[in-house]
């Protein structure tokens, strides 16, 4: 019985080391998996990462591009102003310089190579006091 007794602890033994041995198998197979779960998730972390870090640059690149752009469209659009303005500045100096010569000739003409100063006009009667009352330039007795 002793024999037997120590057959059945021996057996048991084996068994129990055999259970252990399987489950520290299965342990480290899904430890395995988990380790290469995490190395892959690590990869699409730093992946991830440097998209956002590419992102960010691209971004910044893109807003200092819109800011020079916007820049570019107002200087055109103050050169397009002040081209105007200057156009604008332009006519109002002829129209004023046609307005002095229009008023210089209301009083003066050219004569001799110069400009002479013409005699003031005489003021023009009013129609129908020409001459007497009837307003046909004939005196009537009145």
């Amino acid at each position: 019985m002793r024999r037997e007794v120590a057959e059945a602890r021996r057996e048991a033994e084996r068994e129990t080391t055999e259970a252990a041995r399987a489950r520290e198998a299965e342990v480290a197979e899904q430890r395995a998996e988990l380790e290469s779960e995490l190395q892959a998730t690590r990869r699409r972390l730093e992946e991830a990462a440097t998209r956002a870090s590419n992102a960010e640059t691209r971004a910044a690149e893109i807003e200092e591009e819109a800011r020079r752009e916007v820049e570019h469209e107002r200087e055109l659009r103050f050169r397009d102003v002040q081209g105007s303005l200057d156009e604008v500045s332009e006519r109002a100096g002829e129209a004023e310089r046609s307005a002095r010569r229009a008023a210089i000739s209301d009083t003066h003409e050219w004569r001799g190579g110069g400009l002479q100063e013409l005699p003031p006009r005489e003021p023009e009667p009013e129609e129908g006091n020409e001459g007497g009352e009837g307003g046909d330039g004939q005196d009537r007795p009145g």
